[in-house]
């Protein structure tokens, strides 16, 4: 797992017969490929993979992390995995490098607000509609909340990349056709949780990109500072 060649000899045959089935929840089209990809792996002994993040760092084309951990002689090693991720090809693997540790990580994302009710019914709603950024801590998870209040015809998807100092989260608007901007907004909730939390300090850094973008921008930015160790 250290060698970049003895590796591509290895998973290059494998994301290569994986091909891109793009929907409107997922414009890339490869979720379900590293979905299948994890499966497949985390059934061999002495290794897991997860995925860090979906599409999140933007080259030509964009790449996806995987995180694998391997079992050597009782000491586990961490190396990730950078994959091209285009959204009209298969697959291929990049480069590999090391990764400092476990740290915080993505265990679920909960959609709520505008992706469960019925944007038309919006139309009429008295209540207020606010972009927020908050979060908590219960027991050993951070609950952290994202209501970004968007035209209710959006149709928002969200990818993540998490490193030691940062959790950045990509928002964008998938929308195709011609019904993406009605006259009424809602409130999109994205409620995510997350374990792992051992640094005093983390950024968290919203980018969104909206209807007909072609590059995120930087929306929210809050910081996590665990108070009881200052």
């Amino acid at each position: 797992m250290y060698n970049l060649d003895s590796i591509k000899n290895v998973m290059g045959p494998i994301v290569a017969e994986l091909t891109p089935d793009t929907s409107d929840g997922d414009r890339i089209g490869h979720r379900d490929n590293f979905n299948a990809l994890i499966e497949k792996i985390n059934a061999c002994p002495n290794v897991t993979a997860e995925l860090l993040c979906y599409g999140c760092i933007l080259t030509l084309p964009v790449q996806s992390e995987l995180l694998f951990a391997l079992d050597s002689s009782g000491y586990e090693v961490y190396r990730v995995l950078d994959i091209f991720t285009p959204d009209g090809d298969a697959l291929s693997v990049r480069d590999v490098h090391e990764y400092p540790g476990p740290v915080m990580k993505h265990v679920n994302t909960h959609y709520s607000g505008c992706f469960e009710e019925n944007p038309w019914l919006k139309q009429s709603s008295n209540e207020p509609l606010t972009d927020t950024v908050t979060y908590e801590i219960r027991n050993d998870t951070l609950f952290l909340d994202v209501i970004i209040n968007y035209n209710c015809c959006g149709q928002l998807s969200d990818s993540l990349s998490i490193t030691k100092e940062e959790v950045s989260l990509f928002l964008s608007d998938t929308c195709t056709g011609d019904n993406c901007i009605c006259r009424c907004y809602c409130d999109f909730v994205f409620e995510y949780q997350f374990t792992g939390i051992s640094q005093n300090n983390v950024d968290f850094s919203i980018y969104l990109k909206e209807l007909n973008e072609t590059v995120f921008h930087l929306w929210e930015k809050v910081k996590y500072t665990n108070e009881a160790d200052q």
